[in-house]
């Protein structure tokens, strides 16, 4: 959601000062010949720590105050036997963003083979994660609560993506892979129907589609398996797309950082696919978003979602995936055709394609900062007439922006010149075997995404493809530059239309320049050279949290209490405990685990059905309360939601390492014959309590 009605009025400057990075492109390192397909799959924490703005409400966001469901970064690599590589990565975040993009492809350069055109940044389009990574000013002045471009969380980013392609690099395997499509329905719907209804090749439909049918229940996968020491073959992971538009706001979920519902979608798949084949390795399920526009989950219209309603919806399409997986099992192949080309277009120079126009110049409408429709919430002008969703202009011939009415007029000007809004397209084609991914940094609605595929298959079949394609519109990858509708969804001004920044044309003119290349991709022309560096210059501000030395120690604050099931709120057991300051917690590394006490009468982590309890999975959620000011400690909150206890067994929080303090256990507790209730220790270990 973006609202700066607050943010243009500002007087005094958000920005601490401005960054400037220079990027370069590099060749990578050969991409040698080899007898078979190679393959691995990889993840890495990149959840950032307490006080960073989250990203997709704007001024209705917050600031993350802690974790559940961490944020991670998941990559797919693979090798053809001849040819480039592509490295498919994903991300629990708002969107991809071009510099991190082409950042990360200058950083593995040396240490891999995989060059800038096959390296796709992808995201899950979560609102629960950190903003403020594009490489322009306008979003990152928009999508979340505060300003400015925060230097230090790139940097970490791409830290931690560069080092997980190399991982997935260095561990390649001979691989088999299947693709395969399903569809999964009754997880979302059409949020602007009415806008959805206005496409001529709907209106000549007989019977119209209600909000459940006008979306792309279409999910698609990539199967990956790879082989083990006896020469077998055992699933890696998967890469998946499905249309899903996770969009929770963080102040009604305790502001903590989280995936959504593709964060449970993505762990369970991941647990289902261990055990049923028990492989040695970590697997992996890597979720890109698809063509979600235009839809939202299917939450309740009346109650406020809470995590167990996000698991069931994640449930519901991990389980279909989970078919699905299974099914490619019989298709999997050594045999590949992967590739990929990329070119940059600057959509301000070049805004015409084949006779048809995009916007001069980018510009938010008011149907932007009224709100999307189909979740009862919206801003403080939803239903205000002009802002409010159906209120297009109707004398719009002097405006190339079309029917849009354009938020303050000449002030978004004053405020933003056209080079502060996103404008350099990172137009890609990445093909394994019959999926043909395009990378978009745009929320593209449904039929915006059909009419793309469907004038890429006229293009590709023309052009000599020797297979039919699958065409995949891969939203919010490689940047973001808002939303992408259909002429005729555009003219009515609904949140989608009002988001369009370079007008009604934008879908017509992306499909026509994405047509020019797949042409030269399928008849197998050169790769067009890309720039031999960038250069942009940022208005930034630090939102890291301040730098302190504790000079306190690592404690209890309070022991285990268990809190049942009230309302919308899992039952829970919770722990809170004084710890290092939140610039020090560093929570993309594991921290919390619950242990159990075995028959030998040792502690150790615990597992259920296989599957370890800790903070890498669904249950444990972690909050920094606040700073302990004299000995800059810091108070913490751990809490295990929807415990399963064991009667009479005993458990209790492990607190793992941190600045040289060793690990902090609490008093344990257990669930007895009058219900789950705390039971105080009387056998306290030495080390076990500070």
């Amino acid at each position: 959601m973006i609202d700066i009605l607050n943010k243009v009025s500002s007087v005094v400057s958000p920005y601490d000062g401005k960054t400037h990075l220079s990027i370069a492109y590099k060749q990578p390192l050969e991409a040698k010949p080899q007898e078979t397909l190679l393959a691995w799959a990889t993840k890495v924490d990149i959840t950032p720590p307490p006080g960073l703005p989250t990203a997709g409400h704007s001024v209705y966001s917050t600031n993350g105050v802690g974790f559940r469901n961490k944020l991670k970064a998941r990559v797919v690599y693979l090798k053809p036997k001849q040819g480039r590589p592509v490295a498919l990565v994903q991300c629990d975040l708002i969107a991809g963003s071009r510099i991190v993009h082409h950042k990360v492809a200058e950083m593995i350069a040396d240490k891999t083979d995989v060059d800038s055109p096959g390296l796709v940044i992808c995201a899950t389009h979560t609102h629960s994660g950190p903003a403020n990574f594009m490489g322009n000013k306008f979003y990152n002045d928009t999508v979340g609560n505060s300003m400015g471009f925060i230097e230090k969380y790139f940097n970490f980013l791409c830290e931690r993506l560069s080092s997980a392609v190399i991982d997935a690099y260095e561990n390649r395997k001979p691989a088999k892979i299947a693709t395969g499509t399903t569809t999964v329905t009754g997880v979302t719907k059409n949020r602007s129907l009415p806008a959805f209804l206005k496409n001529k090749n709907i209106q000549n439909q007989k019977d119209a589609p209600n909000e459940y049918q006008a979306i792309n229940p279409d999910l698609h996968m990539i199967r990956i398996d790879c082989q083990t020491e006896d020469g077998s073959y055992l699933p890696v992971g998967a890469f998946t797309n499905f249309s899903n538009h996770p969009n929770s706001r963080p102040s009604e979920l305790e502001n903590l950082y989280h995936g959504d519902i593709t964060a449970f979608a993505e762990r369970i798949l991941e647990q289902n696919i261990k055990k049923q084949f028990k492989p040695a390795w970590d697997t992996v399920h890597a979720a890109a978003n698809y063509t979600h526009g235009d839809c939202n989950p299917n939450h309740s219209e009346t109650i406020v979602e809470n995590f167990a309603d996000l698991r069931k919806l994640g449930q519901t399409i991990a389980d279909r995936a989970f078919e699905l997986f299974l099914t490619l099992g019989k298709e999997l192949t050594t045999e590949a055709t992967i590739g990929s080309r990329a070119r940059e277009i600057d959509l301000l120079k070049e805004n015409v394609a084949e006779n048809i126009h995009i916007a001069k110049r980018p510009a938010m409408g008011l149907a932007s900062m009224a709100g999307a429709k189909g979740r009862g919430r919206g801003s403080l002008v939803t239903n205000v007439p002009f802002f409010a969703a159906g209120y297009p202009r109707k004398n719009f011939k002097d405006s190339d922006q079309g029917e849009k009415r354009v938020a303050f007029g000449v002030f978004q000007q004053l405020r933003y010149k056209k080079e502060d809004y996103p404008h350099h397209f990172f137009a890609q084609i990445i093909q394994i075997n019959d999926h043909v991914l395009l990378p978009m940094p745009w929320e593209v609605t449904a039929e915006s995404g059909k009419r793309i595929a469907n004038h890429l298959q006229e293009k590709a079949k023309s052009a000599g493809a020797s297979q039919p394609l699958k065409f995949i519109v891969t939203n919010v990858s490689n940047g973001y530059f808002g939303y992408m509708t259909t002429p005729e969804e555009y003219s009515q001004q609904y949140y989608e239309g009002g988001s369009n920044q370079y007008g009604a044309n934008t879908c017509d003119y992306i499909k026509l320049q994405l047509g020019q290349d797949i042409e030269k991709f399928v008849k197998g022309e050169a790769q067009p050279s890309l720039a031999s560096s960038y250069h942009v210059s940022l208005h930034s501000k630090d939102y890291y949290p301040e730098d302190l030395v504790p000079t306190g120690n690592r404690s209890a604050y309070t022991q285990p209490v268990y809190q049942p099931a009230t309302g919308r709120e899992e039952a829970y057991w919770e722990f809170q405990w004084q710890d290092v300051p939140a610039n020090m917690i560093e929570f993309h590394r594991s921290l919390v685990r619950i242990e159990a006490r075995d028959s030998n009468d040792q502690w150790v982590p615990l597992e259920i059905d296989g599957v370890p309890v800790d903070d890498d999975g669904m249950d444990i959620s972690v909050k920094h309360l606040n700073q302990f000011t004299e000995t800059n400690m810091a108070l913490y909150q751990v809490r295990w939601h929807s415990p399963e206890l064991d009667q009479g067994k005993e458990y209790r929080f492990a607190i793992l390492p941190r600045n040289n303090w060793e690990q902090l256990s609490s008093q344990s507790f257990k669930a007895t014959n009058s219900g789950t209730q705390y039971q105080s220790s009387q056998r306290i270990a030495q080390g076990e309590l500070a």
